[in-house]
């Protein structure tokens, strides 16, 4: 049986201006969604997408002399790596994710986290990257 999923509500737990706390049973599901390529894959766009705000929020606390946009690139790529690497395309749950994501601002995301690594010669990373891109635009394409 699938289940479909809300994703915005799922992604809605991180809301930061929210100050209720988790209930005991939003805790255990989002720990039970850490462990998906579902959430993986949002993670990854999440973070990219929210990369202005990290900015924003960095220049006006860090001094003038400080490269704002290079601590921040690096924060972003290296985080939403920590999740995108997890992905597999050879899984069919993961090819599932990736093709309920398939949208022009994922497939974006990519080309941002791939020229970023191509800049610090991490043609690995890139590999990945692209391989995950494809099989997105692939699905966009189809729908």
């Amino acid at each position: 049986m699938y289940v479909r999923m809300d994703i915005d509500k799922i992604f809605g737990l991180f809301d930061q201006s929210s100050d209720t706390p988790l209930t005991n049973s939003e805790t255990e599901t989002l720990f039970d969604l850490k462990n998906t390529p579902v959430f993986w894959l949002g993670m990854f766009k999440k973070i990219i997408t929210s990369s202005n705000s990290l900015y924003f929020q960095l220049n006006t606390i860090l001094p003038q002399n400080v490269d704002v946009q290079g601590i921040t690139s690096s924060m972003i790529y290296t985080r939403s790596w920590e999740f995108i690497s997890k992905v597999d395309i050879s899984k069919s749950t993961h090819l599932d994710a990736i093709k309920m994501y398939s949208n022009n601002t994922f497939i974006k995301c990519f080309d941002l986290a791939i020229s970023y690594w191509e800049g610090l010669e991490e043609y690995e990373k890139c590999a990945h990257l692209k391989k995950i891109q494809d099989k997105s635009r692939e699905f966009a394409n189809k729908a």
